[in-house]
């Protein structure tokens, strides 16, 4: 009865585990239109936004080992969609096949930054306003506390403050 117990919690918190890493594998790409070329097109550039977040190298795109991968980008999209921007335009947003991105970079010996080892980071940020300074507040300055998230995001970070 106990192993059926922790079988059972196993399967229950599984999901949860992938969950939390989900947002390595997914991206959002402004498109002119909902087009299938603007979408072939989106689905590289997010794929170059995942690899460049997996593997901690911004110019991951530029290796020649990954040309093919990039080149079918689309067939790595488990799943997309359409929606309106903060701004107004059209976003793609596409989730990828994590381990078959995984496995590829693998194959190709690139190493990946695996999303369990990646801490949470405590950040500081000190304000100077008219020669004061302090330390920022949950309070203050929610558009640059944003700012600051999405930049870490981008490289597969999460903030804290």
């Amino acid at each position: 009865m106990p192993n059926r117990l922790l079988a059972l919690l196993v399967l229950v918190f599984l999901p949860l585990t992938a969950a939390a890493q989900s947002g390595l594998f997914q991206a959002r790409i402004a498109v002119p239109d909902q087009s299938e070329d603007a979408r072939a097109e989106a689905a590289r550039d997010g794929l170059e936004k995942v690899l460049a977040r997996l593997t901690g190298r911004p110019d991951i795109a530029s290796d020649d080992a990954l040309t093919e991968l990039l080149d079918t980008a689309q067939r790595y999209v488990q799943r997309f969609g359409y929606e309106r921007g903060d701004d107004g335009e059209t976003e793609l947003r596409l989730r990828y096949d994590g381990p078959a991105i995984q496995d590829a970079l693998i194959q190709e010996a690139i190493p990946v930054w695996p999303a369990a080892e990646r801490p949470r980071m405590l950040t500081w940020v000190v304000i100077d306003e008219s020669g004061q300074r302090r330390i920022l507040s949950s309070d203050d300055h929610p558009e640059l506390r944003q700012t600051l998230r999405e930049s870490a995001a981008l490289q597969g970070l999460s903030l804290l403050f």
